[in-house]
C-alpha cells in the first residue's frame, strides 16, 4: 500500500510524515510514503494505482484540497482520500468527494492510526493488486480494474478502466503474475481480463466498453471454452474463484 501525504505547512507535515513512519513501523507494514507540498506537485506524480492511499490537505495553496481531491477522483476512483485541516468548515465538501476520515490539526496520533487501520482493511478487502515497475518506481494495479494488456515494443501495457500502465516487463510475466483466470492469453500478444469481455468474435474479444481485444487464430474453439466455463459462474466479480 503506496502512501502519499499532501501538505504545504512545514511542521504539520513532518508530524504526518512521522506518524505515518511510526504507524507502518509498528506493525512492521511495508510502504512507499511520498510527501508533497501542492496539490498541483501531487498531480503531477499521480497515476491510477501510484498510491493507494492520500492524507491531503484541505488549504493548500493554488489548488486547494478538495479541488485536488476531486482531480484525483477523476484519475483513481479507489483512491483511498484522509482529508486533514484546521477548520471543520469543510466536513461536508470532504464527504462529496468519499473521504473515509477527517483529521483536525493537530493531527493526534491516535485518530490517524485509527484512519489508517481503515484504509489497510478496505485496500486489502477491496482488490487483489500486481506490483509492476514503472519508470524506475513501482505501482499496484488492481486487478479487478484491468481490462487487458498487450505487447508494446519490448514492454507491456496495461489497460485499466481509467487509463493506461506502460511497464517493463514482458508479457509473460505479466502473464504470471496476473496467476489465471480471470485473465486469459487470448493471442501471442494479449492478455485479457474475462470479466471485461461480452462476446465473442470471429477475430476478436468484444469488451463491455465497446473495446476489442484480438484473439488468436489457432486456439479459437480454446478461447470460446474458456469464456463460457467463466460465464458459468464459477469465478466472482473480483477475480477469485468462487469456491
Amino acid at each position: 500500500m503506496n502512501i502519499a501525504i499532501c501538505e504545504d505547512n512545514c511542521q504539520d507535515r513532518e508530524l504526518l510524515l512521522r506518524g505515518v513512519e511510526r504507524y507502518c513501523r509498528e506493525r512492521c507494514y511495508h510502504a512507499e510514503i511520498g510527501v508533497y507540498q501542492s496539490g498541483e506537485a501531487l498531480l503531477d506524480a499521480f497515476s491510477p494505482g501510484a498510491y493507494q492511499v492520500v492524507l491531503l490537505d484541505i488549504y493548500l495553496p493554488g489548488l486547494d484540497g478538495i479541488a485536488t481531491a476531486r482531480r484525483l477522483r477523476e484519475i483513481d476512483p479507489d483512491c483511498i482520500l484522509i482529508m486533514v485541516t484546521v477548520s471543520t468548515d469543510h466536513a461536508l465538501d470532504s464527504y462529496g468527494v468519499h473521504a473515509i476520515s477527517y483529521l483536525v490539526k493537530p493531527v493526534d496520533e491516535t485518530r490517524l492510526f485509527r484512519a489508517l487501520n481503515l484504509c489497510r482493511h478496505l485496500f486489502e478487502r477491496s482488490s487483489r493488486a500486481i506490483e509492476v515497475p514503472v519508470t524506475g518506481n513501482s505501482v499496484l494495479l488492481p486487478m479487478a480494474g484491468i481490462r487487458y494488456a498487450e505487447v508494446y515494443g519490448k514492454n507491456t501495457r496495461f489497460h485499466l478502466e481509467n487509463g493506461t500502465v506502460e511497464t517493463r516487463l514482458p508479457l509473460d510475466e505479466a502473464e504470471r503474475r496476473l496467476g489465471g483466470e480471470p485473465f486469459l492469453r487470448c493471442h501471442r500478444c494479449y492478455i485479457v481480463n474475462l470479466n471485461h469481455v461480452v462476446d465473442v468474435g470471429e477475430q476478436a474479444l468484444l469488451l463491455k466498453d465497446g473495446g476489442v481485444v484480438p484473439m488468436r487464430k489457432r486456439g479459437h474453439k480454446e478461447v470460446r471454452l474458456a469464456l463460457a466455463r467463466f460465464l458459468s459462474g464459477y469465478v466472482d466479480e473480483s477475480g477469485g474463484r468462487d469456491d
